[in-house]
């Protein structure tokens, strides 16, 4: 995914060692194409005191897709 023609941000909730998925926070509709800039507002639940990974992706209008891991 590039900055151009994004068409989707995503982000989700993993454990520590990012392979549990632990739910959803946050995404846009998957319907067209984003503003640019592109942003989202992402919900983190109440959480136990720990360690926890977020992956957040981008799709373009070309159905590229980027992730990066937090």
């Amino acid at each position: 995914a590039d900055d151009v023609a994004l068409s989707r941000l995503a982000a989700n909730l993993y454990d520590a060692s990012n392979t549990t998925f632990l739910g959803p926070i946050g995404s846009t509709p998957g319907n067209g194409s984003l503003a640019s800039p592109s942003t989202a507002t992402w919900t983190i639940p109440s959480l136990a005191d720990g360690t926890y990974t977020i992956r957040a992706s981008a799709r373009d209008a070309a159905d590229n897709v980027q992730t990066t891991t937090v």
